[in-house]
């Protein structure tokens, strides 16, 4: 599990460092094929009131992700990146692996519809 945090315009206090290292070991439970996860935390314009920005790149086996989100705390940010980089994993993963039962409903299907032809990949 490797993580690099990357803070350009301040110095992170060891609160967030230990929030971001949490956060984050969540998503390596969730997939063990993640390699690294780089995570850019800075922030935007002061006129804007969601100024705080975390991007989150993970470097994965076969495919990457990326995400960044932003608001009024870096706590808060951190939380939205991770909470869309575990939805977009599961996703991946759903694709990647349908369901066991979608088989035995395509099967029923099947089965219901006498007299027409479809096609069912095993």
């Amino acid at each position: 599990m490797k993580i690099n945090l990357q803070t350009p315009q301040f110095k992170p206090s060891e609160d967030l460092i230990d929030l971001v290292d949490k956060k984050v070991a969540k998503l390596f439970k969730q997939n063990p094929d993640i390699i690294r996860a780089d995570i850019i935390l800075k922030t935007g314009e002061s006129h804007n009131l969601k100024s705080q920005y975390c991007e989150i790149n993970l470097a994965v086996t076969g495919e990457d992700f990326f995400v960044k989100k932003n608001a009024d705390k870096y706590e808060k940010a951190i939380a939205e990146a991770v909470e869309a980089l575990s939805k977009m994993m599961r996703r991946q993963k759903d694709q990647a692996y349908p369901p066991r039962y979608a088989k035995k409903a395509m099967a029923a299907t099947a089965d219901n519809n006498e007299g027409s032809i479809l096609e069912i990949e095993v």
